[in-house]
């Protein structure tokens, strides 16, 4: 499981660093309001994966959620064993 928490925060770093280089870059967009909104998005999503990667030893699914959220092939190479 420790697995799935790391690589949650690391998605979530890498994902509002690239939201933060967004930032700087918006007003290169032609549209500048379609650089906000990539702006905004890498670095609210990115907080929400780091605060996930950090819960998630608390989170309790059922082995069907479970397929749904991380998938089965991903599963069966953790041996979590559904």
């Amino acid at each position: 499981m420790e697995f799935i928490n790391r690589r949650l925060m690391w998605h979530g770093m890498f994902l509002f660093l690239i939201g933060l280089l967004t930032g700087f870059a918006e007003t290169h967009f032609i549209n500048t309001r379609m650089g906000l909104a990539a702006h905004l998005e890498g670095v609210m999503n990115g907080i929400f994966l780091l605060a996930l990667g950090a819960v998630w030893n608390e989170v309790r699914v059922t082995p069907g959620q479970r397929i749904s959220v991380i998938g089965s092939r991903f599963s069966a190479r953790m041996g979590t064993g559904l």
